[in-house]
């Protein structure tokens, strides 16, 4: 694809907002250190401390068969566990890398002579607006989340890319793109069905054109859905037969067309709402904002830029990205009963949301006089610029706040942390656990009431995971915001 800035106007005005773009990601980038724990990482690592391989084996048979994110996981673990500190922000740093690599690597693989400038705006806004109006402290600020769900995020974003820019014909595309479907079915269940989805279209596509596909296409087809395959069928007959995790209405638990039923409403409210599990007014009109306006501003540079060609590498990406939403919300209501189950697919829906938003805008530009009409007029960068702006001031006005309050408790967030595990690693038969309230953009640990607890007849599961963790018999939990005593570093 072909980007070109001309006009000394438009290269100042696109300088201004790639500048205020890259201020958004360094605010959320600064809030890595503050990322939380959940249950999960002191479940798992006292797992792996008691059978290694066994638990290991185990997760990637029955529990979660996704052997790309849980070696990440593993690796992560082991780190924990040999320095005995948390080490957030490094298990968060991967995931960040590996998203933002995928999403701003193409912009610096152009031709030389291209300017870089229009297609740095577009792919700077899709980040930012991964981030904004909607919660992200789980697929953002929590390791054991962000491990699977980010290479996932960045694998759906290669395809993307390499659908934009790739010919169809060209064998060394087509592999590329089918490690990264490999990398999205093997990280998540999402990933899986995504690749379910761009696999049938993909097929769909090769047949309607009326061509046999020639070998090297039907591998690079073939792989990654046999994988997918695998993924869920493992998932289907391990956790989801299990049937341990039924949280809400039991018509809909393993029910198929109640499940699809009822993901529909919650799909369309998705598609256009910021925020799947914040259902009022306010994030209706927002979403609406968001959504409109950056599908303008990458449709106004397709209509300049993108190739009125390659419509059958465009139209898996899209439609499977769209078609995540109801399937991914069916797949709650069938496991769960409930479609707000976790943030974290929530928050990754609305990104897909945006994938396939820029995908359709470029898939529209599939008519060559309509390409040429265009081609002709200026200012399509001015107008982009615009519609980014509106889109990004729409999702600020959601979340500039959430971002002051978490500035504002960085140093209690620090500080609890930091006494708590002084306290869990000291050689005391009790520890303290010093609370703080969950941040809105980083989320943290579910706060319990300030008292006592121990490993009694009436245990508080993620209390036990704490105290197994450390090695405890007991711990006082804190008041929220409440710091060691003087010259008092663990529990008595």
């Amino acid at each position: 694809m072909s980007w070109s800035l001309p006009g000394a106007t438009g290269s100042r005005l696109t300088v201004i907002f790639i500048v205020s773009t890259i201020l958004i990601l360094v605010a959320y980038a600064g809030l890595l250190p503050y990322g939380h724990w959940q249950p999960d990482e002191y479940q798992n690592i006292v797992a792996y401390r008691l059978d290694s391989a066994g638990f290991f084996w185990r997760r990637i048979t029955t529990w979660s068969p996704r052997p790309a994110s849980e070696l990440l996981i593993y690796l992560y673990v082991r780190c924990v566990e040999f320095f005995r500190q948390p080490l957030i922000p490094w298990g968060l740093i991967p995931g960040w890398a590996l998203l933002f690599t995928a999403t701003l690597l193409p912009v610096f693989q152009q031709k030389s002579g291209v300017c870089l400038g229009a297609m740095l705006t577009q792919r700077l806004t899709l980040l930012c607006l991964f981030f904004l109006g909607h919660g992200v402290a789980e697929l953002f600020y929590w390791p054991m989340a962000a491990l699977a769900y980010l290479p996932t995020l960045a694998a759906i974003v290669t395809v993307y890319s390499l659908a934009e820019s790739a010919s169809s014909e060209r064998p060394l595309e087509r592999v590329a793109t089918a490690l990264a479907l490999l990398v999205a079915a093997t990280s998540t269940e999402v990933g899986a069905m995504f690749v379910m989805c761009h696999g049938a279209v993909d097929i769909a596509c090769v047949y309607w054109q009326r061509r046999k596909p020639s070998g090297w296409i039907a591998i690079c087809i073939a792989v990654p859905l046999l994988v997918a395959m695998v993924v869920l069928y493992r998932l289907a007959v391990g956790r989801v037969a299990l049937n341990g995790e039924t949280f809400g209405d039991a018509r809909y638990i393993h029910h198929v067309l109640p499940s699809l039923l009822a993901a529909v409403p919650h799909a369309l409210w998705e598609t256009i709402a910021s925020d799947s599990l914040s259902i009022d007014l306010r994030h209706l009109v927002t979403g609406s904002i968001i959504k409109l306006g950056f599908f303008s501003g990458c449709l106004a540079l397709a209509l300049r830029f993108a190739r009125p060609s390659g419509v059958c590498r465009r139209l898996p990406v899209m439609l499977a990205c769209f078609a995540m939403v109801p399937l991914t919300l069916a797949a709650a209501y069938y496991q769960f009963g409930m479609m707000a189950c976790c943030e974290r697919h929530a928050s990754l829906r609305q990104c897909l949301i945006l994938i396939g938003l820029s995908s359709l805008a470029s898939t529209l530009v599939t008519s060559e006089s309509l390409h040429r009409l265009f081609k002709r007029l200026r200012g399509h960068e001015a107008v982009a610029c615009g519609c980014f702006g509106l889109a990004l001031l729409a999702g600020l006005s959601l979340s500039q706040g959430r971002l002051r309050e978490d500035y504002a408790m960085r140093e209690s967030l620090i500080d609890s942390r930091r006494e708590t595990w002084l306290s869990g690693n000291d050689a005391r038969r009790s520890m303290t656990v010093f609370q703080t309230n969950p941040g809105r953009i980083v989320g943290g640990y579910p706060v319990f009431a300030p008292g006592r607890y121990g490993l009694d007849a009436h245990p508080v599961p993620e209390i036990t995971t704490i105290l197994q963790f450390f090695g405890k018999e007991g711990a006082i939990f804190t008041q929220p915001g409440e710091s060691a005593p003087s010259g008092t570093r663990s529990g008595s």
